[in-house]
């Protein structure tokens, strides 16, 4: 075993593909052929792309969010006191983005436990590089909160602009995209389904006419799959005087208090430090 390992106790932290069996590497077959055991989203997955490249024989650990907890310090002391190899995968992409393992990780990094990236395919970076979309900066939030007050308000914190990236299922890609055109309809959206697949598609358009297209393919039952989304919204310039937000603090402070309006009061691009004082001069009678 290479790969800076240094015959100590290592964890392989291993990207496997996200459709196409194709884009898996040499590095990550080699590495999966020759660990001493793998630890795995879902052994019968992982089995299966075993198989497809002929690695045979290999120990599976079942790893996955509901066993985490009970698993992580026996697997990482076994790891460590016998100096083992072991890689990690879940069953598409990169472990750790939107999948279990970053505890694990995060564990054995405390313990001294050698960990390296066999990098390899992401949804999410892949649908960036095709979206066309401004991707110098952007914000990845994975699976967004089954709440709808809770995706709600992160919609809301969207519209002052910049690209945001998630995931989503066939089941909720309708309603989701509902709620962010009714935030913020200016927004261009690109939304990959079923990325390296055989039904592979890639739209990008405004989120008005992304909703008729998928609603066309939602009534001739082809919206099914895994979805990624992109969505870029212009950088907001606003204007300002000094009077508006004077204005509105004394409107604010008849119903609310000082903690509140500070911990909510977003809409004008002046420091905490700068709105503290002008509530307190406003609220002492200053102005």
């Amino acid at each position: 075993m290479s790969d800076n390992s240094l015959k100590q106790a290592t964890i392989y932290v291993v990207a496997t593909p996200i459709g196409n069996l194709e884009d898996i590497s040499q590095r990550a077959l080699r590495i999966l052929s020759e660990v001493d055991f793998i630890l795995s989203e879902d052994t019968r997955v992982t089995r299966k792309l075993l198989s497809s490249f002929n690695i045979s024989g290999k120990k599976l650990i079942s790893y996955q969010d509901y066993n985490e907890e009970n698993k992580k310090d026996s697997i990482l002391s076994k790891i460590k006191d016998e100096s083992l190899y072991v890689a990690l995968v879940s069953d598409a992409g990169t472990p750790c983005i939107s999948d279990p393992g970053y505890r694990l990780i995060d564990t054995a990094r405390t313990l001294g436990i050698n960990v390296i990236p066999i990098p390899g395919p992401c949804a999410a970076v892949s649908l960036v590089s095709v979206s066309g979309l401004p991707s110098d900066r952007f914000t990845f939030v994975g699976f967004l909160s089954l709440k709808q007050s809770v995706r709600l308000n992160e919609f809301k914190l969207w519209s002052t602009g910049g690209s945001f990236l998630f995931y989503e299922t066939a089941k909720r890609i309708l309603k989701t995209l509902t709620e962010i055109s009714s935030i913020i309809p200016e927004c261009t959206v690109c939304v990959g389904k079923e990325l390296t697949k055989y039904y592979e598609t890639t739209l990008r358009s405004s989120i008005s006419e992304i909703l008729t297209t998928l609603k066309e393919m939602d009534q001739s039952s082809t919206l099914k799959g895994e979805f990624c989304v992109m969505v870029y919204v212009p950088p907001q310039v606003q204007t300002f005087n000094q009077e508006d937000i004077i204005e509105e603090c004394k409107q604010r402070l008849q119903k609310e208090s000082i903690k509140d309006i500070l911990e909510s009061f977003s809409k004008y691009p002046v420091s905490r430090k700068t709105l503290y004082k002008l509530l307190l001069d406003i609220k002492n009678n200053k102005i």
